[in-house]
């Protein structure tokens, strides 16, 4: 179920791998709450799985935009590995591609879109200027409107050549991949479409049961997977196709630096299937990723300390500037974090990992094998 109201996740707000992203978008003031990074435990604190870029008003608290929760890889984990999933339950299996999700937001009676953290990424925006050139944007923009006012919320997926990952799909295209109610059921794409005019969309493989995925994983290429749905549980599983997997893998390597830059860059998911896939012991990766987030979260809790030192101050009548922020902080590591957050911004922190602390602690050893 997806959390009504930014009030459900409070207490979400002291956890430092969590950020309340804060926007402005056409006057109103929105919250984009998403998790930053997470370790395996993470994942079992209640909402958690939400955290990935529901839009709610700071105002009212009211949710106003749902995306998709946290779904894992049969194989990921212990409870999605493929003796535990119910495969007569799985329905409308899905190709699952190779974009950026796009999230349509219903703000006073306007449509905007935005990427899982911000309506103002690079992303988002190029989305943006593309949807309303296109011929069909105000029918399209309409037909949102219309579902939101019912509280479904379509998404969306965008695929352009400056964001490849794997797949190239030539021009810049959207499809239509599914729909979510507010209060969190999945709708499935052939609900969805039926209300759209003339909408691209994510076809359904409606021939296909769980044994011929799992088999057709292991031939196709050219194919990233596919997405299934389970509607007693109302979960989804991705099934990751060999070819894709082994892509992904010469992209990345498994040295423990690569691992460890793609726990700071939140792309551990088919990595992990691969390693499971393979027999080898999980929990290498896992303590890698752990060892990540303690890094992070480390350097935004010292950060957020520091720049609340104007406030605890101003309750003596002390009050301090920019420049006696700067000359109190400049021999500090993270001056730079400091000033920024200091400034009104949000830090970034995982850029500040990825440039300061990466290469000094990971090492470029092989995690499985160390003649390499």
């Amino acid at each position: 179920m997806i959390p009504q109201n930014l009030k459900d996740l409070e207490h979400f707000r002291s956890d430092p791998r969590v950020q309340f992203k804060e926007e402005t978008v056409a006057g109103i003031e929105v919250v984009i709450p998403c998790y930053m990074i997470a370790d395996a435990e993470f994942w079992d604190i209640p909402f958690a799985r939400e955290l990935r870029g529901h839009t709610y008003r700071k105002d009212t608290g009211e949710l106003i935009g749902a995306a998709f929760h946290k779904f894992f890889n049969i194989g990921e984990r212990e409870d999605t590995q493929p003796h535990m999933i119910d495969w007569d339950s799985l329905q409308w299996p899905q190709e699952k591609v190779d974009g950026s999700m796009i999230n349509a937001v219903v703000i006073d009676g306007e449509v905007f879109f935005k990427t899982k953290k911000s309506f103002y990424s690079d992303v988002a925006v190029t989305f943006t200027k593309w949807f309303w050139e296109h011929p069909k944007a105000q029918d399209w923009a309409d037909d949102i409107k219309q579902l939101s006012d019912v509280k479904i919320h379509p998404i969306f997926e965008f695929f352009h050549p400056d964001w490849q990952i794997v797949l190239n799909y030539g021009e810049p295209k959207m499809w239509l991949l599914n729909a979510r109610g507010r209060e969190g059921m999945y709708l499935g794409v052939d609900y969805v479409d039926d209300r759209f005019d003339d909408m691209p969309r994510r076809e359904t493989e409606s021939t296909m049961n769980g044994n011929d995925i799992l088999e057709a994983a292991k031939v196709v290429e050219d194919f990233e997977g596919w997405v299934l749905f389970d509607q007693k549980k109302n979960e989804l599983f991705k099934v990751k196709s060999q070819w894709y997997l082994k892509q992904h893998r010469v992209r990345t390597q498994m040295r423990e630096r690569d691992v460890a830059e793609m726990a700071a860059l939140e792309q551990l998911d088919d990595v992990k299937s691969l390693v499971s896939d393979a027999g080898l012991d999980l929990s290498k990766i896992e303590w890698i990723e752990k060892s990540v987030m303690v890094d992070i979260t480390s350097i935004r809790t010292n950060v957020e300390s520091c720049a609340e030192l104007p406030t605890d101050l101003t309750k003596f009548g002390i009050e301090i500037g920019a420049k006696e922020m700067a000359n109190a902080f400049k021999e500090h590591p993270y001056f730079g974090l400091i000033m920024t957050k200091f400034r009104g911004k949000e830090p970034n922190y995982v850029e500040y990992f990825l440039r300061n602390i990466l290469k000094e602690k990971y090492t470029l050893k092989n995690v499985y094998n160390k003649k390499f």
